[in-house]
């Protein structure tokens, strides 16, 4: 049986099968933001998806609508380089540093691997992240 987390990527992969994270548009990505808030037990509206292809899309992506700027989940589809995924974390935690959020999830794509979630000091992993097996936990 999966766990809940197992379920939560296999459910992000089903609505993320046949989505172009190269093409341009700011509303591909809602059906993984239905998936994630459903999880979390959010309105889909508290969360974003972006596609970051390097550290250099970080800050742009994060505010690059009033969705962007006010969503308390941002999910990164990270389909960069595998060298610049450190970088681009960092360039998140800088720009939480800015805005906080509740979580930022690196996922790697295709795989949707979840690589690093990003939290506030002091909060606690969503059960269902925390069972998704994130390579990195970072407090911000």
């Amino acid at each position: 049986m999966a766990t809940p987390g197992q379920q939560l990527i296999a459910d992000i992969r089903r609505a993320a099968s046949g989505i172009d994270p190269t093409k341009v548009s700011n509303t591909k990505w809602l059906p993984v933001d239905a998936v994630v808030a459903e999880a979390l037990h959010l309105p889909a509206d508290d969360v974003y998806t972006c596609t970051i292809s390097k550290s250099g899309n970080v800050g742009v992506r994060f505010r690059q609508s009033d969705r962007a700027e006010s969503a308390r989940v941002v999910v990164a589809a990270y389909n960069g380089p595998p060298s610049d995924l450190d970088s681009s974390i960092e360039a998140a935690i800088g720009r939480h540093a800015r805005q906080a959020r509740d979580l930022v999830l690196f996922f790697l794509w295709p795989s949707w691997r979840l690589a690093a979630v990003l939290k506030p000091v002091g909060s606690k992993l969503p059960p269902v992240i925390a069972s998704a097996g994130p390579s990195a936990v970072i407090d911000v």
